[in-house]
C-alpha cells in the first residue's frame, strides 16, 4: 500500500503523521524499529546522511521555516456530479459551519476586545475562519442580508447601507484567504429586517398594513408572535404567503439578487458572481408558508423557487443554487411519515408549504436542518431517521446531493461543560455518526454545517443559545473529530471517470523534518488504475479509512494549513 497521511483531531491531541509502507506493517520489506537499529551501516552512508541532516538544518536557518502562501486564492467554482459535489474533477465534502453574524465584528464597537479579552474588526474575522480551517473546517453558511436591525443590510428596496455590505465583502475576502467555501443565504423567513415580510410591506402592489396589526418585533428582529390573537395570526400567515405571488415583493427580491451578484468586492476587486470562493446560494432560509390560511401555497412556493433559481442563473451562471429549507415532505408525500411529529399522529410539518421532492428538482442540490428542540422531537431515533431518510430521497428521488445545512443543540447563553458533554455531544455526536454512515454506504449526503459558530461582535461571551465555543474542549470534541475525518473521506470517494489526467496531483511530502508538497502525476495515474481512491466499504472507530495518497489539484491547496496536507502547512514555497 503506498503512503497513507492519516490525523488526529481530538481536542488537545492535534498531530500529523506520515506512513510510508511496501506491504502490511511489520511484514516483508517492513523491518522493525528494534531491528533497524541492530544493522551495520557503511561508513560512506553514514556520511551521507549526516550530510543531507546538515543541509536540513540549514535550509530551516536560510529561511525554510514554517510558511503559509499567501495570498491563497481559489481558482475553481464546486460543481455537481450526480449526488455528488466536485471540485477539479474530486469529490468535494462540506464540512463546516453557521456564522450568520460574522460580518458584524466591522460593525461593533471596539470594546468588545476589552469585555472578551479577544480581537476585534478584520482580526476577530480572520481569527474565527483560520481557527476554523486549522481544524479542518472547509466551508461557511452566512448572510446576505440583515443580521442585526440596528444595522440594516438593506435600508429601502436597492439601496443599501455600505458599511453593512463591505463587511460581507471582508468575510468573503478572508475565507478565501482562509481556504474556505461560503454559502450565502438571500433573505429570511423569520427575521422582519432582510425578511419576506418586510419586503411584502415594501411592496406596491401587496397593499398597505392594516393599521390595526402594527408591526411587532423583538430586539434580535425576530417578529414576536406571543400576544397575537387568532385573527392577528390568520392575517399574518395571508400577508407572508404574497411574498411568493406578489409581483411588487418579487421584483423587490429579484433586485436584491441582482444587487449581490453583481456586487464587486471592496477587497478583492471581483463580483461576486465571479468569485469561486462562493460555492452556493440560499434562495430563502427557512422558508413557510401556511396552507391552514392559504390553501395550495405548496404550489406556490414551488413556482417561487423555480423562477427564482432560473433568475439567479441567468445573471450568474457560475454558482450552485438551492432552497435553503428545513426539508419537510408535503401531505401528500409517503416519505412525511419521517417529518417531525408524524409518529404521534401530528402533520403539521406537513402543513407549511414545504414540499422537499418538488421544490429541490428546480436547483442543484437539496438542504435539510434539523431541529429536535424546536420541533420538540428530542429522541436520538428521530435525529438518525431524519438524516437517513433525506439521504436516501435526495439520492432515489432527486439523483443529487443534500447538505445537511443546519442543526443544533439549544442550551443556555453560557452553558456549564456537564450540560455541554451531557446534552449538546448526543446531537453531534449522532449527526456526525450518521454522516459517517451515508458517506461509508455511499449515500447521497454532501456534507454538514452546525448551528452554530460561537462568534457575538458586540458581546464575546454571549454567543446565543446555539452558540460553540471552540475552545470548550468537550463541546468540540466530536466537532474535531468531523473535521479531521473530512479528509480522509475526500479521498476515499471514487474520482471522476477521466479526470486523473486532468487534474493536478501535488502530495504532501515530508522529509527531514521538512514539510512540502510535490507534484506527484504518477500517484494519481496509478490509484485510478488500481482504484485505490475508490471508496472502501470498512468503517473503522467510526472513521472512513483510504487505501490511497490524498492528492490536490494545486500547491497552493496542498499546502493550505490545516486543509491541505499537513496541519500547520508546508515549510517551503517551492
Amino acid at each position: 500500500m503506498a503512503s497513507v497521511r492519516a490525523r488526529s483531531k481530538d481536542v488537545g491531541n492535534d498531530r500529523e503523521f506520515l506512513i510510508a509502507s511496501k506491504g502490511p506493517a511489520g511484514g516483508a520489506g517492513s523491518p522493525s524499529l528494534d531491528g533497524a537499529r541492530s544493522l551495520r551501516w557503511p561508513l560512506w552512508l553514514k556520511i551521507a546522511l549526516a550530510a543531507l541532516a546538515i543541509t536540513g538544518v540549514a535550509m530551516l536557518f536560510m529561511g525554510f521555516k514554517s510558511v503559509r502562501v499567501e495570498p491563497y486564492q481559489h481558482d475553481s467554482f464546486i460543481t455537481v456530479k450526480g449526488t455528488q459535489f466536485m471540485h477539479k474533477c474530486r469529490p468535494f465534502y462540506l464540512v463546516g459551519f453557521n456564522v450568520d453574524n460574522l460580518g458584524e465584528a466591522l460593525l461593533a464597537q471596539p470594546s468588545r476586545a476589552a469585555a472578551g479579552g479577544g480581537p476585534t474588526g478584520v482580526d476577530a474575522i480572520r481569527e474565527v475562519l483560520q481557527t476554523a480551517a486549522a481544524s479542518g473546517f472547509n466551508a461557511i453558511r452566512t448572510w446576505a442580508h440583515t443580521t442585526n436591525p440596528n444595522r440594516p443590510f438593506q435600508l429601502r428596496p436597492g439601496q443599501y447601507d455600505e458599511r453593512v455590505f463591505a463587511s460581507l465583502d471582508v468575510v468573503i475576502a478572508e475565507a478565501e484567504r482562509a481556504g474556505l467555501r461560503v454559502i450565502l443565504s438571500l433573505a429570511d423567513n423569520w427575521k422582519y429586517e432582510g425578511g419576506v415580510d418586510e419586503m411584502v410591506d415594501w411592496s406596491g402592489t401587496a397593499g398597505r398594513r392594516d393599521e390595526a396589526f402594527p408591526l411587532a418585533t423583538q430586539g434580535d428582529g425576530d417578529v414576536s408572535e406571543a400576544d397575537w390573537t387568532p385573527e392577528r395570526r390568520e392575517y399574518e400567515a395571508r400577508r407572508k404567503a404574497l411574498f411568493f405571488v406578489d409581483e411588487g415583493a418579487r421584483e423587490i427580491y429579484k433586485g436584491h439578487v441582482s444587487a449581490v451578484v453583481n456586487r464587486v468586492n471592496t477587497v478583492t476587486g471581483r463580483r461576486y458572481a465571479e468569485d469561486p470562493t462562493i460555492m452556493a446560494f440560499d434562495l430563502l432560509n427557512e422558508p413557510r408558508c401556511l396552507e391552514d390560511y392559504t390553501p395550495g401555497c405548496a404550489d406556490r412556493l414551488s413556482a417561487w423557487v423555480k423562477e427564482m433559481a432560473a433568475y439567479l442563473r441567468s445573471i450568474d451562471a457560475n454558482h450552485l443554487v438551492t432552497v435553503g429549507e428545513e426539508g419537510f415532505w408535503g401531505k401528500d408525500d409517503a416519505d412525511a411519515a419521517h417529518n417531525p411529529g408524524a409518529a404521534v399522529g401530528s402533520d403539521w410539518a406537513a402543513r407549511v408549504g414545504q414540499d422537499f421532492v418538488a421544490q429541490h428538482a428546480e436547483v442543484d442540490f437539496a438542504t435539510a436542518h434539523v431541529w429536535p428542540d424546536n420541533w420538540q422531537t428530542r429522541n436520538e431515533t428521530f435525529l438518525a431517521e431524519w438524516v437517513r431518510a433525506h439521504v436516501r430521497s435526495a439520492g432515489e428521488r432527486l439523483g443529487k446531493p443534500v447538505v445537511l445545512e443546519e442543526f443544533g443543540k439549544k442550551l443556555g447563553e453560557q452553558p456549564l461543560e456537564d450540560a455541554v458533554i451531557a446534552e449538546r455531544d448526543p446531537v453531534f455526536r449522532g449527526v456526525y455518526a450518521e454522516a459517517e454512515g451515508a458517506l461509508g454506504a455511499g449515500g447521497a449526503l454532501g456534507g454538514t454545517l452546525f448551528w452554530r459558530w460561537g462568534f457575538n461582535a458586540w458581546n464575546a461571551w454571549a454567543v446565543g443559545e446555539y452558540g460553540a465555543f471552540q475552545n470548550t474542549a468537550p463541546l468540540f470534541a466530536p466537532v474535531d473529530a468531523e473535521a479531521g475525518a473530512e479528509g480522509e473521506h475526500a479521498a476515499a470517494l471514487e474520482t471522476g471517470a477521466g479526470c486523473a489526467a486532468d487534474a493536478g496531483c501535488w502530495v504532501g511530502v515530508s522529509r527531514l523534518g521538512i514539510a512540502r508538497c510535490e507534484l506527484q502525476p504518477a500517484v494519481c495515474q496509478r490509484n485510478a488504475e488500481e482504484g485505490a481512491l475508490q471508496l472502501r466499504s470498512a468503517v473503522r472507530d467510526g472513521r472512513l479509512q483510504s487505501a490511497g495518497v490524498e492528492t490536490f489539484a494545486s500547491h497552493a491547496e496542498c499546502c493550505l494549513p490545516g486543509l491541505g496536507a499537513f496541519v500547520n502547512g508546508c515549510h517551503t514555497k517551492i
